[in-house]
């Protein structure tokens, strides 16, 4: 697990130092040349996708994903962890979904390109299946520190 945390938080950082690098570019280029980059602006696009699918697992992970907070507070002191448990439940069934068709959305995109960069887009949709695949872990994970024990 710790293995899994260290690679996706380098992935992180490595996504967010090209991005802002890659915004900068198109930006100067833009404002210094008379013929600014148009791939900047595609690669920019791509990254940002990476980037929000792979960092949303860390929302997971914080237990900052989107949750009925106030009416499990109010519950939680009544039926205990039973709510908890429910939403754990529901959102890997949710992200379950996310993979399998983030998964036919890479078949599906297999011999499209990108426009300008002519990326293959299964490689730009491949986000969606290995964030949701992260996100499930650590779904997973919260799921079986959870059992058993009273909500805060």
């Amino acid at each position: 697990m710790k293995l899994i945390n260290y690679l996706r938080e380098w992935l992180i950082i490595f996504l967010f130092s090209l991005l802002v690098i890659t915004v900068s570019l198109g930006i100067f280029s833009r404002f210094l040349t008379t013929t600014p980059f148009a791939w900047t602006e595609e690669l920019s696009r791509f990254l940002f996708i990476w980037l929000a699918w792979v960092s949303a697992s860390i929302t997971v992970a914080k237990g900052a994903n989107i949750t009925f907070d106030i009416l499990l507070s109010f519950l939680g002191r009544k039926l205990g962890y039973i709510p908890y448990i429910i939403v754990d439940i529901i959102s890997i069934i949710y992200i379950s979904l996310i993979i399998y068709f983030g998964y036919k959305l890479c078949i599906n995109n297999i011999s499209v390109l990108s426009p300008l960069l002519n990326v293959p887009m299964w490689l730009i949709n491949l986000a969606i299946p290995i964030g949701g695949i992260l996100m499930l872990i650590e779904q997973m994970r919260l799921l079986i520190e959870r059992r058993g024990k009273e909500p805060c």
